[in-house]
């Protein structure tokens, strides 16, 4: 059933990816074992084969997977190690090759994951098992580099600062008399004094 249901998914385009099994057997157990998922070991943080991992030609990338800090029930962490553990890693660089290519298929995505991988880096991974962890840094589609961002563009200028309105017939009367006032003081205390 469950096979089935991931068959649709990878016909559909759908990148999957499913953990290898912990039984320390050459082999990959269902849903891993699906044409078209893509099949995946744990490491550990030494990058050697976690000893209850699969293994075998059917893994397509090594992920760490032993004593892996998770969410736990009652709002908590707990340390848990597992080819599911390593899943979740490589679920989400499936995220980020969609996210710089929306259009990718599922093959495309498990290309990519396995053309960014780090080489060689693995011991005691077990007969016949590619020797790939996977590589989360500048992944793309098909293994390519994305482009980094373009920068921002330039601040735009500030805005020219409005340009006084012209005097009007009004503002010109005012202006005029603000200047004439001291002139017409002086003028009224003349003629007072005078007169």
């Amino acid at each position: 059933m469950i096979s089935s249901l991931l068959q649709l998914f990878v016909a559909e385009k759908v990148p999957v990816s499913a953990a290898a099994g912990n039984s320390g057997a050459s082999g990959c157990s269902q849903p891993s074992a699906v044409t078209g998922v893509i099949a995946v070991g744990a490491s550990t943080i030494n990058d050697a084969r976690a000893s209850y991992s699969n293994f075998g030609a059917c893994i397509d990338i090594w992920a760490p997977g032993d004593q892996i800090l998770s969410d736990w029930l009652g709002n908590s962490t707990r340390t848990l190690s597992g080819t599911s553990m390593s899943t979740g890693f490589v679920t989400g660089a499936n995220a980020l090759i969609l996210g710089v290519s929306p259009t990718s298929t599922s093959a495309q995505v498990n290309s990519g994951l396995v053309s960014a991988a780090t080489l060689s880096a693995l011991t005691g991974i077990g007969s016949g098992s590619p020797n790939r962890l996977l590589y989360v840094v500048n992944i793309g589609p098909a293994g390519s580099s994305p482009s980094p961002p373009s920068p921002p563009p330039p601040p735009s200028p500030p805005p020219p600062a409005p340009a006084p309105p012209p005097p009007t017939a009004s503002s010109a009367s005012k202006l005029l008399l603000l200047l004439l006032v001291p002139e017409l003081i002086l003028l009224l205390l003349l003629l007072f004094i005078i007169g």
